[in-house]
């Protein structure tokens, strides 16, 4: 038989392993044609989606900045109108030549009558007495220490958002809780004697009615909601239920710089948010509070038009694809037919079908070709084939009985080499995976003997641990890795496993002090286990370093300790070190002294300077606080403008406690600089004492002090006052 007859040929399907490719001509000509409209369409579709997009953010920011304007006009010009109201009231000639109460009580109501926004009118004599009042509410009470009297005394006062105090009682129940603003001037004769005041509380509600008339019910629908926020962030008008909160949001941030416009930012409810934003700035002669107006939409009713116009295009531009694919699969099919009618039959051939037909296609040119090319070599493959038929009987035979002896004589002694070496091979395999798997952990494997000796050290513990394998191999785990006041314990832990099978770390996850070997110790999670090999006894363990997890613990501790504008421990850390120093103090027999300290007229340098020079205020009074007292003391900030030192260890108790009082009274009265602004301030400061074995709980102690400095701040600036100490003090009312 030949060897080059079609009877040896190895059938086999296309394919399958015969080196042809796995698509044809038909399968290349659709996927051009597909690729092809997909590099057009998917730009045209990106370019459409992207500009209707941007549409869709400039028209939602457009119409919120519009809502987010008109709200801020309607205040400026509401607040404004008032502000001159309260302007030509107070120029009136019924005030020209003193105030009558009967004459004042009628022009004050008449205005009440005109703008039912005034929840109250009224006028005091220079000593803060109302004189009269609309409704006749608040007269001949002292007003002298409410803001919008001491403000009017030096001029045109405007006061912010607050909640009614004198008036919250006898005001008839509002649907929310009366809040009111403050618009006062002072009351002068022609020569510019000072005859009294003029003050006007108007209703908040106002500014809720705005609000809801700015919200129709259409924009109600697409959930738009307009905020007026202070520059603090506090919130003084937003949906009902949510003012009085706080908010720290970039579209403030901005607004505060005298910026407008819009933002799509998340929210503290953790949503997404189309934000516009503006700040108040006044109107003709009213100054303005600096109130941001915030008109915001979710982001998802803002985006729902161009949700839809995206679905559409991706519609669209999907049945585009299908047609096109259509279009490619008819032609590819044109194309491919007499192709593959000549592969087919080129396959037959292949397969020892000597008698199969080679078409002549003549669809189109280069096909015609390759047919006619294919015939000529099939006919010059049967010349040779029958030439050489019988030289290949021949040679066939010869080769034949040589194989089959040579196949008989090495048949048994192949069969015992090959069982063997499979033997050997699947041991090494299985030993090599083991071992490099260990060497390239992510974890420190290191494995001992029952004497501590070192017989495993892989790659990760050669970088936490600084010692190569060679050199890690053999020595102690007491002279690598082990520091020096734990080999006691390390010794007693390893006599007991081997003497009872059981240890504190043995099969269990621990933490532990590790040492590196530049001397340096840090924290390692170790997991260990035991096994045995033969009569050997094998102790591994993998670690990982955890000084990183270790370092964020002690970071987020301090911080839940500190106070973060301050640096100072804040009132958690005091409330958790006054137990400790109340139990010294009876162990000591030494008393300790509490300073409850408060800025005086802080804010005012908030609202005159800004949040950031009062912050810069706070900063530089801890710092001069700080030098005042020992460094054994505590020094606190509780909140806002207040503070806390703890002395300790007093010898002369009440003597010491005023001279540290007086020191820091002293720091105090020296100017404080804030940028351009050179200011002086004072504070008032409250005593309070624990004697050793006095009875008595650390709230009632802060009590008293607390009580202690509100006594001191009504005695004047620069004030300190000793409350009584013991329960019978704590069971009087300060002051």
């Amino acid at each position: 038989m030949s060897l080059d007859t079609p009877s040896n040929t190895v059938n086999q399907q296309p394919g399958a392993g015969d080196g042809r490719p796995k698509f044809g001509l038909f399968a290349w000509i659709n996927l051009g044609v597909v690729a092809t409209a997909f590099l057009i369409i998917l730009p045209l579709l990106f370019l459409v989606d992207r500009f209707a997009e941007n549409y869709a953010e400039r028209q939602a920011g457009d119409s919120l900045s519009q809502i987010a304007w008109q709200m801020r006009d309607s205040l400026d010009r509401g607040m404004a109108e008032r502000y001159e109201d309260i302007l030509r009231l107070g120029g009136a000639n019924i005030f020209s030549k003193g105030i009558e109460p009967g004459s004042a009580r009628g022009a004050l109501e008449r205005l009440q009558e005109s703008d039912t926004d005034y929840a109250w009118i009224g006028v005091t004599d220079p000593e803060g007495k109302v004189l009269a009042a609309t409704g006749g509410l608040l007269e001949g009470v002292n007003v002298s220490a409410r803001p919008w009297f001491k403000g009017a005394l030096n001029g045109p006062f405007v006061g912010d958002v607050h909640a009614a105090v004198l008036l919250a009682a006898k005001l008839p129940q509002a649907r929310e809780p009366w809040r009111f603003v403050d618009i006062a001037m002072p009351v002068r004769s022609a020569d510019g004697r000072l005859f009294g005041t003029l003050g006007a509380h108007l209703s908040w509600a106002w500014a809720r009615a705005i609000q809801e008339a700015l919200i129709e019910p259409r924009l109600q629908l697409l959930s738009t909601e307009i905020w007026i926020v202070k520059a603090d962030g506090e919130v003084l008008l937003g949906p009902v239920g949510r003012d009085g909160g706080k908010l720290q949001l970039a579209s403030l941030e901005a607004a505060k710089m005298g910026k407008r416009g819009y933002v799509f930012e998340k929210w503290p409810d953790g949503k997404r948010y189309a934000t516009s934003y503006i700040r108040t700035q006044g109107h003709q002669r009213y100054p303005g509070l600096g109130w941001i107006v915030l008109a915001r939409q979710p982001e998802g009713v803002a985006f729902a038009a161009f949700r839809q116009l995206q679905l559409r295009l991706l519609a669209v531009s999907a049945v585009m694809c299908l047609l096109v694919f259509v279009l490619a699969n008819l032609l590819a099919r044109r194309i491919a037919r007499p192709l593959n009618a000549l592969a087919g039959a080129a396959d037959r051939y292949g397969a020892g079908d000597l008698h199969a037909d080679i078409p002549m296609a003549g669809d189109y040119h280069e096909v015609f070709v390759l047919s006619r090319a294919v015939s000529n070599m099939v006919e010059a493959e049967h010349r040779h084939s029958s030439e050489l038929e019988g030289i290949n009987a021949s040679l066939e035979a010869r080769v034949e009985e040589r194989t089959q002896s040579l196949f008989e004589a090495n048949e048994h002694l192949g069969r015992a080499l090959v069982e063997q070496a499979a033997a050997e091979v699947a041991a090494r395999e299985s030993e090599a995976m083991l071992s490099d798997i260990l060497r390239n952990a992510n974890e420190a494997y290191v494995s001992t003997d029952a004497v501590g000796k070192i017989t495993g050290w892989n790659r990760e513990a050669e970088r936490i641990f600084g010692w190569t394998r060679d050199e890690a191999i053999g020595r102690s785990l007491a002279d690598t890795i082990i520091p020096a006041h734990q080999h006691e314990a390390h010794s007693r832990g390893m006599a007991h496993f081997l003497a009872t099978g059981e240890g504190p770390i043995i099969n269990k996850r621990v933490e532990l002090i590790a040492l590196r070997r530049d001397g340096s110790e840090f924290p390692v999670e170790l997991s260990t286990s035991v096994v045995k090999r033969g009569d050997e006894l094998v102790i591994s363990g993998l670690m990982h370093d955890i000084s990183e997890r270790k370092a964020m613990e002690m970071q987020l501790e301090r911080q839940a300790l500190q106070d973060a504008l301050t640096e100072l421990p804040n009132r958690r850390a005091l409330l958790e070190r006054l137990p400790n120093a109340m139990a010294r103090a009876d162990r000591w027999r030494k008393p300790i002294a509490l300073l409850f300290l408060d800025l005086d007229g802080f804010k005012k340098i908030n609202d005159t300077l800004g949040h950031d020079a009062g912050d810069e205020l706070l900063r530089q009074f801890a710092r001069r606080l700080e030098g005042s007292v020992r460094q054994t003391d505590t020094v606190a900030r509780l909140a806002g403008d207040e503070f806390m030192v703890l002395l300790e260890a007093l010898t002369a108790a009440e003597v010491d406690a005023r001279a540290v009082a007086g020191k820091i009274i002293a720091s105090m009265q020296m100017p404080f600089q804030l940028g351009a602004h050179a200011v002086q301030m004072s504070t008032s400061i409250g005593i309070a004492m624990h004697m050793p074995h006095e009875r008595g709980s650390i709230d009632a102690l802060l009590a008293r002090a607390d009580a202690a400095m509100y006594v001191a701040k009504h005695s004047g600036k620069n004030r300190w006052h000793l409350s009584e100490a013991g329960p019978a003090a704590e069971a009087r009312p300060a002051g």
